[in-house]
């Protein structure tokens, strides 16, 4: 809906600003909850609790609410607004990697793994951040060995 063909290259300019702007919030996890709000169930732990364990099958992806999570073999702490569990979800054997417990009382909202991978289909936002948040956790992992 343009009149002249330097109005169609401004446009078009525009719009790869919004589209590199809108992937750099996406690798962020900058709306994350938008994405999962309407899907997720909510749960509560106490501190001290144990969510999964190591070898556990991955049939949920999790998002902090409130309070803190440790992934105990990698050390590695979490809290509000962190996305964990997204490798036992899409790993070839559905395994969980590490044990994560509850470092305080937390609340979580989860989703199960049908809903991720239905989620991560038709959204490519949360796609991208789930594959930079996977490359994030692998690279982690290396570096600590």
């Amino acid at each position: 809906n343009v009149d002249r063909r330097g109005e169609a290259i401004v446009l078009a300019r525009r719009l790869e600003e919004v589209r590199a702007q809108q992937m750099r919030q996406a690798e962020r996890g900058a709306q994350v909850l938008d994405w999962l709000l309407p899907h997720v169930a909510h749960r509560r732990f106490g501190k001290g609790d144990v969510i999964f364990r190591k070898g556990d099958p991955g049939r949920e992806l999790y998002y902090i609410q409130r309070g803190t999570v440790v992934l105990e073999e990698i050390g590695v702490e979490m809290g509000p607004r962190d996305i964990f569990g997204e490798i036992g979800v899409f790993a070839p054997d559905h395994q969980r990697t590490c044990t994560a417990r509850c470092k305080t009382d937390v609340d979580l909202f989860c989703l199960n793994s049908e809903q991720v991978k239905s989620i991560y289909y038709l959204n490519p936002q949360f796609a991208l951040h789930v594959v930079h948040l996977v490359a994030q956790r692998l690279l982690a992992d290396r570096t600590r060995h």
